[in-house]
């Protein structure tokens, strides 16, 4: 993070805070947050390798390669090779996973997630029965 002449907004190593934060300009974010990073205008999030986030990460492109215990919702996400992430990721594109990345939890694409009941659809014909059993 030395000398970032694009405007990028940065929050270096060693700034600790709790709490939302939303950005309309992409963020490097090398800190530590208890709370939530929130992209406004589909602003790319880069997680650094001395980063810590617990909380919930929503941003439509998100570079990790820091801790994070966090659920993730990203249109396309890259796992770099300090990436510790322990939570659920939903996306759409994974374009980068690192040999070394450590994933727990889940990986969810868009087009796998369930759907859920449609309006006006009755759940009085759900059964949680599997489709293979016969009912005497």
């Amino acid at each position: 993070m030395n000398g970032n002449t694009n405007g990028d907004n940065v929050i270096q190593k060693g700034t600790e805070i709790k709490g939302i934060i939303t950005f309309s300009k992409k963020l490097i974010f090398a800190g530590i947050l208890e709370g939530q990073l929130i992209s406004k205008n589909g602003c790319q999030l880069e997680i650094t390798k001395d980063a810590h986030v617990k909380g919930e990460i929503i941003a439509p492109d998100v570079q990790i390669d820091g801790e994070v215990n966090a659920v993730v919702t990203a249109k396309t996400v890259g796992f770099g090779p300090n990436a510790r992430v322990t939570g659920d990721v939903n996306y759409e594109r994974i374009i980068a996973t690192s040999p070394t990345a450590q994933l727990t939890g889940k990986l969810i694409q868009a087009s796998q997630k369930p759907e859920g009941p449609k309006p006006g659809a009755s759940t009085a014909q759900s059964s949680s029965a599997p489709a293979s059993a016969a009912t005497p």
